[in-house]
């Protein structure tokens, strides 16, 4: 509710026309109040309604959650290994004596470290939508009408 007061306000504050504030107010009022019209069923399910598999539903999970945790156990192998290589490399960059060849081994570490580490997000992302895949198609044949979405889409992280 505080989100809908703070919504109000700040249209009032930054002057929006007095209809869109009647709109957005009715738009609120609206969806508290259609809720407690909707129709509820006795209960009883119908002959055709088929028979969600929840035990299905908990094996798609356990192999959707394996899947992607032996992603991210190969993505962490493959960051741990750029990384060595990285620090070997920028190592033996700084012992050498000469500007050019100094400056060219350290620009070819870090282009190095960069491929290998779009690599292993790459290779991070595509088993993990893969294992996403399999879930969805699982859970349909589990016959279970709400399936879960990866809540971490789109946040800028890992998103396992």
């Amino acid at each position: 509710m505080v989100f809908y007061q703070s919504l109000i306000i700040f249209f009032m504050n930054n002057k929006i026309k007095k209809g869109l504030i009647a709109a957005t107010g009715a738009l609120l009022v609206a969806s508290f109040a259609l809720p407690a019209f909707a129709q509820t069923s006795a209960g009883t399910p119908t002959a055709s309604a088929p028979k969600m598999d929840l035990a299905c539903v908990q094996n798609a999970v356990d192999v959707r959650e394996g899947a992607i945790g032996d992603a991210f156990s190969s993505f962490t192998t493959s960051e741990n290994t750029a990384l060595s290589a990285r620090k070997s490399a920028l190592h033996d960059a700084w012992g050498m004596t000469d500007g050019k060849s100094r400056r060219a081994a350290r620009d070819k570490a870090w282009s190095d470290y960069h491929i290998a580490n779009k690599a292993a997000f790459a290779a991070l992302r595509t088993a993990k939508k893969s294992a996403w895949s399999a879930f969805e198609t699982a859970s349909k044949a589990c016959k279970v009408p709400v399936v879960e979405a990866s809540a971490m889409e789109g946040t800028g992280s890992l998103g396992l």
